[in-house]
């Protein structure tokens, strides 16, 4: 990725060309590889970004936030400067250490991520233009967000290199997604460490099969207490 310039023709709200505005204002940081510090001067009211991050949020009294500011000039930093991150429209591909690929859709104006390619989809459903910056779609969006996509596809058995879990599968590891709760943290803080999760590729699988199990095992303590379905249950049919 190269911070040589601003294509003012480009979708901003593809990370990529986000990124290409951090980039062009922290040039001389790249050049001497120290940490970027300069905030765009006007540039992010072409995205959906807050109003609040438009102009100097950095010097803002509100401590979330010039702590924000802060974050979304760290996760810039490190998916410019990362090789194993890569761009396609609105999604961010990351290659993981022990060789599988996850992928997300990177949704700013909903402060959202989603499955690979999804966004695209929901954007043809309601008649959007992705170039135009008047998306309305945040609560209906949010309803199937939180998930990434990963390489091994669906009915995966956890990879080799996993401590105590490598080459097992469950009937709950049929996915080729995995769903994560982040509890409207501070969005690129999040972001950053769900890459950190997919480039170390390997806690990410134990927290994911454990999750499966839990699931496997809860529904078999089920049908052996209340082989007939539970009680409460029948009270709807």
């Amino acid at each position: 990725m190269s911070g040589n310039g601003i294509d003012f023709d480009a979708n901003f709200e593809h990370p990529e060309h986000l990124l290409s505005i951090f980039a062009f204002y922290n040039k001389e940081h790249i050049e001497q590889g120290t940490p970027w510090t300069i905030w765009p001067e006007w540039e992010l009211c072409l995205t959906t970004m807050g109003e609040e991050f438009h102009s100097s949020p950095l010097e803002s009294p509100l401590v979330d936030i010039a702590a924000e500011a802060q974050y979304w000039l760290a996760l810039m930093e490190f998916i410019h400067e990362h090789p194993a991150i890569s761009f396609d429209g609105y999604t961010i591909f990351i290659k993981g250490q022990h060789g599988n690929t996850f992928s997300f859709d990177f949704c700013l104006s909903a402060q959202a991520f989603t499955e690979a390619k999804k966004l695209d989809e929901f954007l043809a459903t309601r008649n959007h233009n992705p170039v135009k910056y008047d998306f309305e779609f945040k609560d209906p969006f949010r309803e199937w967000t939180q998930c990434i996509t990963h390489s091994r596809g669906e009915m995966w058995i956890c990879p080799e290199h996993v401590p105590n879990y490598g080459g097992k599968s469950t009937e709950f590891t049929y996915k080729d997604s995995f769903c994560f709760m982040w509890d409207d943290q501070c969005f690129p803080a999040f972001i950053k460490g769900l890459i950190h999760l997919c480039i170390d590729d390997t806690t990410i699988w134990e927290d994911q099969f454990e999750h499966a199990r839990a699931n496997a095992n809860a529904i078999k303590q089920d049908m052996e207490q209340w082989p007939f379905g539970r009680p409460e249950d029948a009270e709807y049919q």
